[in-house]
């Protein structure tokens, strides 16, 4: 074999090795450009989604903070204290209604007591349950559940709840200690023996979670320093 053959030969290995370099180059760059596309559209599709989402926060926040303020100036003259319940109507009548029989004297007595309960925060302990309450007002399960029904427009569990989402709400916007704590803390330090429930009801009640009205609550504070 001649030099010009073996020269001949190592050109055309040469041209090969650079049309496939090339070519590979070249799908790596395409490859990366649709990536690259591809990691562009989820960007602008998680701001979009990060916007919408925040403006959804802020004005539900908004709303709440308008309620918690309304009921700080009515709070005088709040009858059960509730600011965040749509359901409660007042007076409810059950098809039933007929059988329940019992004094009008004995159920303002019950419902006085429930207020003294609510004024010593008894809601917030983990044990607050019907019977327990029923038990501390020396009466019934039956008749307790009842006349919250009745007379407040909800189960009592909802009651409960309420008392519960309300307190930390107000707690939260003026205590930056309780704010520090973690959910479950939080839970715990509210009655609640799981803290996805805390954050269930939460959520139900204000339309926001309790981590994002915590973080646009300190967020108001450090604008307001």
């Amino acid at each position: 074999m001649g030099v010009f053959e073996s020269n001949n030969i190592c050109f055309t290995v040469f041209l090969k090795t650079t049309f496939f370099s090339t070519l590979e180059a070249t799908y790596i760059f395409c490859l990366l450009g649709i990536l690259l596309v591809i990691v562009l559209i989820i960007l602008v599709f998680c701001y979009c989604w990060y916007s919408k989402s925040e403006k959804e926060h802020k004005e539900k926040f908004q709303i709440l903070l308008n309620k918690i303020n309304d009921f700080e100036l009515r709070k005088g003259q709040q009858e059960n204290g509730l600011f965040i319940s749509e359901n409660s109507n007042g007076r409810k009548n059950f098809p039933d209604e007929a059988t329940f029989t019992i004094t009008d004297e004995r159920i303002n007595d019950i419902l006085e007591k429930l207020k003294k309960l609510e004024q010593q925060k008894y809601f917030l302990r983990q044990d607050c349950t019907l019977h327990k309450v029923a038990k501390k007002l020396k009466t019934n399960t039956a008749y307790l559940s009842r006349i919250v029904n009745n007379e407040l427009g909800k189960s009592f569990s909802n009651y409960i709840n309420e008392l519960r989402i309300n307190y930390v709400i107000s707690e939260l916007k003026s205590n930056s200690r309780l704010r520090a704590y973690s959910i479950n803390a939080i839970a715990d330090e509210i009655g609640y023996k799981s803290p996805d429930s805390f954050s269930k009801y939460f959520k139900e009640a204000t339309g926001i979670s309790p981590a994002v009205y915590i973080r646009k609550i300190e967020k108001k504070k450090q604008d307001i320093i």
